[in-house]
Formats: structure tokens, C-alpha cells, sequence
């Protein structure tokens, strides 16, 4: 498989910047964007092998926008990053059909290895 390409999408700068510069040294191409705007900006110009999302962004009438979206684009796995205590319940884990929810966290590693299993799955297995 080729060099993955990821979009993050995230208001904590800081966060994504992390992210994306973990995940490039990982091997895959990042994007990230810090609204729903931005991010249906990207998904407009570029093919994504996989989506990372917090669901707490303020912009909701972009979240809609991005929701149908992805419900459109459902050959593209998506992870929810979320700083939600309860995360087998995260309401928007069903509602925009996510692969995987995790925890928020500066700790890259766990977001990697879910990276890698999912795109496995995704792309090898089947």
C-alpha cells in the first residue's frame, strides 16, 4: 500500500500539529484542519485514505455539512478523537458511522496503532 494520506480534524492547534508530525514520521501523508469548514474544504479537493475527528468543534451548521459527507463517502475509515469520558456511548460514533472512537490524548502512540489497525482492515483484509 501506498503512503496513506490522513486528515485530522481538530481545534487544539497544538494537538493536531503533534498528531501530524507523529504521524508523518510514521509514513503518512497529514492534512489537518482546525474547523468543519477547512476540513470540508480538504475532502472537496483531496481523496483521503482515512479521517480523524474530534466531535466537540463549535462550528455546527459545518458539522452537518461534514456529517453528510462522510455518510456519502463511506469508503473512507473514520476515527473520533475525542476528550469524552464516555466513549463506547459517544452518540456521534454511530451517528456518522465511525470505526473506532479513542481518547484525546498527547500521547501518539495509541492513535497509531488504531491508525495502522484500521487502515489494515480496511485496505489488506478485505
Amino acid at each position: 500500500m501506498k503512503n496513506p494520506r490522513l486528515l485530522i480534524i481538530d481545534e487544539s492547534v497544538n494537538l493536531i500539529l503533534l498528531y501530524k508530525q507523529e504521524l508523518e514520521d510514521a509514513g503518512y501523508f497529514v492534512d489537518i484542519a482546525n474547523s468543519f469548514k477547512t476540513a470540508i474544504e480538504c475532502i472537496n479537493k483531496k481523496l483521503y485514505d482515512l479521517i480523524i475527528i474530534e466531535t466537540k468543534l463549535k462550528d455546527i451548521k459545518e458539522y452537518n455539512i461534514l456529517q453528510a459527507k462522510l455518510n456519502d463517502n463511506r469508503d473512507i475509515p473514520l476515527i473520533i478523537n475525542t476528550a469524552s469520558n464516555n466513549l463506547k456511548n459517544e452518540s456521534t460514533l454511530c451517528s456518522i458511522n465511525a470505526d473506532d472512537c479513542i481518547a484525546k490524548s498527547s500521547n501518539v502512540s495509541v492513535l497509531e496503532e488504531k491508525v495502522k489497525d484500521i487502515l489494515y482492515d480496511f485496505f489488506v483484509k478485505y
